[in-house]
């Protein structure tokens, strides 16, 4: 009894993300493919062990888990050095054809602009992306607009997520 609940466990999770559903508990099993896999194999073999071959309700089982355990390995399949890949190797770019980004999550309490300056100065990329900025880091980067004058700046100086509800009308006031 233990090993056909355990079997039918191990079944619904390989079943489950064939149903095209957005449900975060019916998705969740679309990315442990390899431990669902581990785990389809063990328990084909624990049953086997347990159980046997004695009646009709054991070998659907040992054929479902064996489904599921195939259905798994296909899916994993394409992302092991077995299959042939879908992209060529890329050729070394020319120098003068690349671009380099450095984003920095800089966040806003964050006070110390010298060591982003630093960085930004070693790498000397192409674009920066300073993120969760406010005023103070706006005037702490100004001294980058001499190496580079093009500048997008938008500082806010508070970030906060705002929650509409339903209840309150379009036409009242945010909330402070």
């Amino acid at each position: 009894m233990l090993a056909s609940i355990v079997a039918s466990i191990t079944v619904l999770w390989s079943v489950l993300p064939l149903f095209r559903h957005e449900a975060w508990c019916i998705r969740v099993f679309d990315f442990p493919r390899i431990q669902v896999t581990v785990i389809t194999l063990l328990v084909l073999v624990a049953y086997i062990a347990v159980s046997g071959w004695d009646d009709v309700e054991d070998g659907l089982f040992i054929v479902a888990l064996s489904l599921c355990a195939a259905l798994q390995l296909k899916r994993i399949a394409r992302y092991t050095p077995f299959f042939p890949r879908q992209l060529k190797s890329a050729a070394a770019p020319a120098a003068d054809a690349t671009l380099s980004v450095l984003v920095s999550n800089v966040y806003t309490p964050n006070r110390e602009a010298d060591a982003l300056i630093r960085v930004i100065r070693r790498h000397d990329p192409d674009i920066v992306l300073a993120v969760e900025t406010d005023a103070w880091w706006e005037c702490a980067l100004d001294v980058l607009a001499t190496d580079d004058p093009f500048a997008l700046r938008h500082p806010r100086s508070r970030f906060r997520l705002r929650r509409e509800t339903s209840t309150r009308r379009a036409t009242s006031s945010p909330r402070r």
